[in-house]
């Protein structure tokens, strides 16, 4: 919702772990569609087009890349463009995708602690939003270079703290960035 999603989206996270957020994604857009489509043909063909089309994934891990399959065929989708790769060199995939929605919980262990994930990414995009759960540590000096260069083409619109998400876990403090994308901040 942070990100503006709607069925009109096209939604991509280069390291999705197990889908979670394409999941959610794509329950926001099909209920979109339910609302706004009232033609059952239309609403068919659209719900069609939503899983096939507008959804894009990409994981490493062999084991974590199955269960992300595996929660989109429990969702009705045994279809979308999930695929196993690096996120940060799969462009075959990614090249022609119009995202408009990138949605990313990266690797913490990455340059910037996953922030070159969001500079690649948002590279691509020529619209939209992108919402990021990260390291708060990451947007206070840790993910330099990254986020420097993030902002002399993309807005931080929204940085909110998540206050021990983890705890009991973990001590990692988690902030979500928001960035409205192609506007210089």
């Amino acid at each position: 919702r942070l990100a503006r999603t709607d069925m009109d989206s096209f939604v991509w996270d280069r390291a999705m772990g197990s889908a979670g957020f394409l999941v959610s994604a794509m329950d926001i857009m099909l209920k979109d569609a339910q609302e706004k489509i009232k033609d059952v043909d239309e609403l068919n063909e659209k719900t069609k087009h939503i899983k096939e089309h507008q959804l894009l994934g990409v994981e490493i891990l062999g084991n974590i890349y199955i269960l992300a399959v595996l929660n989109m065929i429990l969702m009705g989708d045994g279809s979308s463009n999930i695929f196993k790769g690096d996120g940060h060199d799969f462009d075959e995939a990614t090249g022609n995708f119009p995202a408009t929605v990138f949605l990313l919980n990266p690797p913490y262990s990455a340059p910037g602690k996953g922030f070159n994930f969001v500079e690649e990414a948002l590279a691509h995009m020529t619209k939209g939003y992108a919402c990021v759960l990260i390291q708060e540590n990451a947007g206070s000096g840790n993910g330099l270079p990254y986020t420097k260069n993030i902002l002399k083409k993309n807005t931080l619109r929204a940085s909110i703290h998540m206050a021990d998400i983890f705890r009991g876990k973990s001590g990692v403090q988690t902030a979500i960035y928001v960035f409205q994308v192609a506007r210089p901040h």
